[in-house]
């Protein structure tokens, strides 16, 4: 299932790029190393069942990136 990222403020998501994704109350953050580089607000409570029965933290890779590269589409791996 895709989900819309929207990337924090002088960030530039990758295609192709795989982030770890960590659970932040009904969100996801998607981090690199140590700092956050994205978020999904209001994700879906499939996907954040998925990653707490992955302990809390997955992979999720970017299939997609909007035309401004402000927002991205990942998917769970």
């Amino acid at each position: 299932q895709l989900m819309t990222a929207r990337a924090s403020p002088n960030t530039v998501l990758e295609l192709g790029k795989d982030y770890v994704a960590q659970r932040d109350g009904e969100a996801i953050k998607l981090c690199e190393e140590w700092c956050e580089v994205a978020r999904v607000d209001h994700a879906p409570e499939a996907i954040l069942a998925q990653i707490d029965s992955c302990g809390g933290c997955a992979l999720a890779k970017v299939v997609r990136v909007g035309l401004f590269g402000d927002t991205a589409e990942v998917q769970l791996r």
